[in-house]
């Protein structure tokens, strides 16, 4: 049976979160990622209180980690302390890098998908551009910073899809000031 993208991207972020709590060498591996990053609330709220005990230089472990996520009330809706404690069963250290950067790939394309959206909604409705995505979604302006930002952010500046996203929006953007001076929204 095949398995979709986000239940694939779940078992990814249980494998980051579990390698970490398994072996807390891997932390600074981590540089960079945010709980924002997570796809799934739960695993937010876990990383976060993490992050949270390692700025700290508190002890970071099942036992610690169930009893910070208790004590602010977000054991439960984090799965409970079974679950918690299901993801050290994930943890595979060694392919630690792997999963840091499907993290970081999956949040910079649900960021892309807010954007399109937001952009989506800003695009005139009788005007066509040349630059879609998936065939009938529209770039139009707000943030080639944003884009560029998350591409570096997963390392992904170089590659062609990004650089194509990036020429893709910045001609949009153009378009959009270009109908704007025309006064056509």
């Amino acid at each position: 049976m095949p398995t979709c993208h986000s239940d694939a991207l779940a078992q990814t972020e249980r494998a980051l979160l579990g390698s970490v709590l398994f072996s807390k060498s891997l932390w600074p591996l981590t540089d960079g990622l945010s709980a924002e990053d997570f796809s799934l609330d739960s695993h937010r709220r876990i990383f976060a209180r993490i992050a949270a005990m390692f700025e700290d230089q508190r002890p970071v472990d099942l036992v610690t980690l169930t009893m910070e996520l208790g004590s602010l009330n977000q054991l439960e809706s984090c799965g409970g302390p079974t679950y918690v404690a299901s993801l050290i069963d994930n943890a595979l250290p060694e392919n630690f890098s792997y999963y840091v950067r499907a993290v970081r790939t999956a949040a910079f394309e649900r960021q892309l998908k807010c954007q399109v959206r937001l952009l989506n909604a800003t695009v005139p409705q009788n005007r066509q551009t040349s630059c879609q995505l998936s065939g009938s979604r529209h770039f139009s302006s707000t943030s080639c910073s944003t884009l560029e930002r998350c591409s570096e952010k997963t390392g992904e500046a170089s590659s062609t899809p990004t650089r194509s996203l990036l020429a893709c929006l910045q001609s949009v953007l153009l378009l959009k000031a270009s109908c704007r001076k025309r006064g056509l929204r």
